[in-house]
């Protein structure tokens, strides 16, 4: 789950409009759309989506856009499936995906008859009447490639913007899970509290708050827990030194590392691996 400033984020995306007329959607990651300006669709998209198919089509296009974000972190440009251009970017924090901006409802297409041909051959697909797409399909604003891409480039500063001024922001939950991924994927590098902090620009006290259904020890002794959990798996599945294992889970002082290992697990690192091994 994600929250938003709402109020904000209004009016950054009708700013954004204001100056490509280009109509601009926030979707969560549930890719459900939660905001956009103008808030009505563009006529041709209304009346395409009062048909039950088209409307499924129009949904599982977007979401198909949003999922390849999910996965490439990038900005996806696609025809949907009644033949018009979108443009899908993610907010991404750095961690993961929080949401996606969505500009769409236009079209590319320099020849207008292959066009129009095409929208008509799909609406017949879906038993949309002819002489009703022919009269919306003249609401469809055309933009060239060219002016499609610098779009592009422009939402991606928005959503770096976005990520960067708390307009969408991962709740308690999404936070959580997210610091733990971190925390698991750096175990051999420095996850600090003040790193955690940093990295996810929150404030000790919340750190502590929506890590502690997770590690009512602290995060202090779930990262050292965790740390050694690694060490036994590196004790019995490789042939790593004492020293390669304490750095791979985060100790540059081999003598330390044993130490706390001792302490962890009750027993020596070395008997450990004889006695599993």
């Amino acid at each position: 789950m994600t929250g938003m400033d709402t109020e904000k984020l209004q009016e950054l995306i009708k700013a954004y409009y204001n100056l490509t007329h280009i109509r601009v959607a926030v979707y969560n990651t549930n890719f459900e759309e939660i905001l956009a300006y103008p808030e009505e669709y563009t006529p041709f998209c209304h009346m395409v989506s009062k048909s039950p198919g088209a409307c499924r089509g129009c949904e599982e296009s977007a979401a198909r856009m949003c999922e390849k974000c999910t996965v490439t972190h990038e900005t996806i440009i696609e025809k949907c499936h009644m033949g018009l251009t979108e443009l899908v970017a993610p907010v991404y924090n750095g961690i993961s995906v929080i949401g996606y901006i969505m500009l769409g409802q236009i079209t590319d297409e320099p020849d207008h008859d292959a066009f129009v041909r095409s929208v008509l051959a799909k609406g017949d697909q879906y038993g949309i009447a002819r002489e009703r797409l022919l009269e919306q399909i003249k609401n469809v604003a055309y933009y060239p490639t060219d002016q499609v891409l610098d779009a592009a480039r422009v939402v991606n500063a928005l959503a770096s913007y976005i990520v960067v001024s708390n307009l969408i922001y991962p709740t308690e939950t999404l936070l959580a899970q997210s610091l733990l991924e971190y925390i698991a994927r750096n175990l051999a590098g420095d996850v600090s509290v003040p790193t955690l902090c940093r990295e996810f620009s929150i404030s000790k006290s919340t750190l502590y708050r929506v890590t502690k259904l997770y590690a009512p020890e602290g995060i202090a002794a779930y990262i050292k827990k965790l740390r050694c959990n690694k060490a036994c798996e590196l004790l019995l599945h490789t042939d790593l030194t004492m020293s390669r294992i304490a750095e791979a889970v985060g100790y540059s002082d081999t003598a330390y590392f044993l130490r706390v290992f001792k302490k962890e697990k009750g027993i020596c690192a070395g008997r450990y691996r004889k006695e599993k091994t």
